[in-house]
């Protein structure tokens, strides 16, 4: 067997320097054909990697007990195509590891003015109702905008990632939740709340915004209305933005869904309702997407667009997600990157992947910004799009994503490439899509 050693840096985390190799393999072109242990370095993570369908097989081996990577190649799985790739490959890990620069997801990220003058979208993007009429409240108070990040420290500190940090997500926070739905009872207020949010991702430059609101949300009297006001409100100031509204549903099996609600989301289908954002329950766990199906069906004959929240933390509920009929996004899908199977359907289907860079590192979906997997799934021909989430209690911005992104190597052109990802997969209406790329080109001709 050839050997060929990879310099591990002492300043990356060891999980990172895993996610780093797997990243830059895939992103050479290779596709992972097994991930697992060798059964020689107890806890290391070994991985097989082809050329299309060419014969040899390349092998790479991390063990982060010993701080030890390399690339192997055994007597008879040589091929022209590894010989060839070896040294460019050696030279693009040497780089990538040394040159890595971890960020913070608590860092203060400068927005260059490049970036900041890009237009951007942001199609996975929640309500965040209790968090913004605090936000709202503190300000008619005179007071300064509620700062999220100390809470957030301490999460990261005290939380195991993954679902025990969602789950406490919505601890920090200054009203109960009677308070919280009397102050939405006031239309006023829901148009504020709206305001505000489309207002904060304008500001950084976003030329669409579709937000996820909760199921309740769609039984207000005349919630389109107000959405609609409070997309005219902001258009006075940022005449370039739209909007549009989804509903998420975390009960998508229940009685109340299926009786109550869906029924008013099919009637403010005919408002302007974009589409359902579904929330399988359990959320990390298989759920039983029989019942499901009806429903979607009827969602879509009534105009409605389907994306679905999986893959955050677990491989479960991926590829039951893209069975369903009319979906045409996922939300999150870090998982899908443990499994080259699940990479190939979302990419066959030409689903279109919503990332969430920032929240996905705070709730540990991810270990780091650079171990996301996101080039992944670009690598794979998935078109992605970058998202804020939760916001105001992630404490990010849409420009803040962008300038991540442009941060850990993504080019301008890649960052445009994002947005128009974004509005091509939009659930509006194709006459405002057409007319969103339309003021998209026009506004980088003017910046070339």
């Amino acid at each position: 067997m050839l050997t060929y050693p990879i310099p591990v840096p002492d300043h990356i985390p060891m999980p990172i320097v895993g996610a780093l190799i797997e990243a830059a393999l895939v992103n050479a072109g290779l596709h992972i054909t097994l991930k697992g242990t060798h059964k020689q370095y107890p806890g290391s993570v070994h991985w097989h990697f082809k050329s299309g369908q060419a014969a040899g097989t390349l092998e790479a081996t991390f063990w982060p007990q010993r701080g030890r990577a390399w690339l192997s190649v055994q007597q008879g799985r040589k091929a022209a195509w590894i010989d060839v790739i070896l040294p460019e490959l050696q030279q693009a890990l040497h780089e990538r590891l040394m040159s890595t620069l971890i960020i913070s997801p608590l860092a203060d990220v400068p927005i260059p003015a490049q970036i900041a003058a890009l237009p951007k979208a942001d199609i996975h993007i929640h309500a965040e109702t209790a968090a913004r009429l605090e936000q709202i409240l503190a300000k008619q108070h005179g007071q300064p905008p509620i700062d999220h990040r100390q809470w957030v420290a301490g999460l990261l500190v005290n939380t195991p990632p993954g679902m025990p940090r969602l789950l406490r997500l919505d601890d920090h926070r200054q009203f109960d939740r009677a308070m919280v739905d009397a102050l939405d009872d006031d239309p006023a207020n829901v148009i504020a709340r709206i305001v505000h949010l489309l207002s904060e991702g304008a500001a950084d430059g976003a030329v669409l915004i579709e937000v996820i609101f909760g199921a309740g949300t769609i039984q207000k009297p005349d919630f389109m209305a107000l959405f609609r006001e409070a997309e005219r409100l902001v258009q006075q100031q940022f005449p370039m933005l739209r909007a549009e509204a989804l509903i998420a549903v975390t009960k998508p099996t229940g009685e109340v869904w299926r009786e109550v609600q869906f029924p008013a989301c099919l009637a403010a289908a005919r408002e302007g309702l974009a589409g359902i954002n579904i929330i399988p329950d359990p959320y990390d766990a298989e759920m039983d997407w029989t019942a499901v199906v009806p429903w979607t069906e009827r969602a879509v004959h009534a105009g409605l667009g389907l994306t679905a929240h999986v893959g955050e933390f677990a491989t479960a509920n991926i590829a039951a997600a893209l069975q369903v009929p009319g979906l045409t996004r996922i939300g999150h899908a870090i998982y899908a990157a443990h499994d080259p199977w699940l990479l190939e359907q979302i990419a066959r289907r030409a689903v279109t992947v919503e990332c969430s860079l920032s929240c996905n590192v705070v709730l540990g979906g991810t270990s780091s910004y650079e171990a996301h997997p996101i080039r992944q799934f670009i690598a794979a021909g998935i078109p992605v799009t970058l998202n804020t989430d939760d916001p105001v209690r992630i404490a990010t911005t849409i420009g803040r994503e962008y300038a991540i992104a442009a941060a850990l190597g993504f080019s301008i052109a890649d960052l445009c490439g994002f947005t128009r990802n974004a509005v091509q997969a939009s659930f509006a209406p194709t006459a405002r899509r057409q007319a969103i790329l339309a003021d998209i080109d026009a506004c980088l001709d003017c910046g070339d």
